[in-house]
């Protein structure tokens, strides 16, 4: 029984991905702040499931590739809003998609040869400082949804906030090109 509930959180988080993208693009304030929440609450199971595999010692192969999927599926989903808002450039989505398709596919390849390729501390990083970013955003646009029509909010407006969400959204970009990169050569050094 214990081995499966950080399996299953990990499911929820996969599950709940689409929830959230619909309850974004409603553009109901309400909606959006419960996106807003929800995104929270996933992110935290990130560190949940993993924390309770380690725990109760039921780490497995299963989990340690379902588990980068669930964060690839989470945030790709909420950068998809965040270009359909036109805070991210396309080309920045295309990026970090393709960056995550061919780690995902790498991935599975070695696993499929009992090679399986563990996370990098880089791609850690590179997660938890996405998941950063992407509350960040999410909260801002909460917060714009909420108080767009009051003086306060208007007066926060004259800094450029898109601005810097762009720039750091682009340091996202960036640095999961690195890790991709990163793990394509040891997926080049392992063919050999």
């Amino acid at each position: 029984m214990k081995a499966t509930i950080p399996s299953l959180i990990t499911t929820i988080r996969i599950v709940v991905a689409p929830i959230i993208l619909y309850l974004l693009l409603s553009n109901s304030p309400i909606q959006i702040v419960v996106a807003v929440v929800l995104f929270f609450v996933a992110a935290y199971t990130d560190f949940i499931d993993g924390w309770l595999a380690r725990r109760w010692k039921v780490q497995s192969s299963w989990g340690s590739f379902y588990d980068p999927l669930a964060d690839k599926v989470l945030t790709l989903l909420i950068m998809y809003y965040i270009v359909h808002i036109s805070l991210m450039p396309m080309w920045m989505y295309l990026v970090l998609t393709t960056r995550d398709v061919v780690v995902t596919a790498l991935r599975w390849k070695m696993k499929d040869n009992d090679k399986p390729l563990q996370t990098s501390m880089a791609a850690k990083i590179k997660t938890f400082y996405q998941m950063i970013i992407v509350s960040l955003v999410l909260v801002i646009i909460a917060l714009r949804a909420l108080f767009s029509q009051t003086h306060l909010w208007q007066n926060i407006e004259s800094i450029p906030i898109n601005g810097i969400l762009t720039f750091l959204l682009g340091t996202v970009t960036l640095y999961s090109a690195w890790t991709g990169i990163e793990y394509i050569g040891k997926g080049i050094a392992w063919k050999r």
